[in-house]
């Protein structure tokens, strides 16, 4: 049985993924749904994360949310 996998990660992030996948034998196909951009707002984003700062918890829906708090 052969399967197929759809990749929605972003272009610029699918590869290794993709690779990984046929690498198993399996189809991939490339899809992205979506792209990865900074805020507009850089100055009120940091502000809104440092009213935050003594939070017990920070949910980040994604690694690259976390990569853009920890810039701000």
């Amino acid at each position: 049985m052969t399967f197929t996998v759809l990749v929605t990660r972003p272009a610029h992030q699918s590869q290794p993924l993709v690779e990984g996948i046929r690498a198993r034998g399996w189809n991939a196909v490339s899809l992205p749904l979506f792209d990865i951009r900074p805020v507009a707002d850089t100055e009120a984003s940091a502000e809104r994360l440092k009213a935050l700062r003594d939070a017990d918890w920070w949910i980040f829906p994604s690694s690259n949310a976390v990569a853009r708090a920890h810039q701000l």
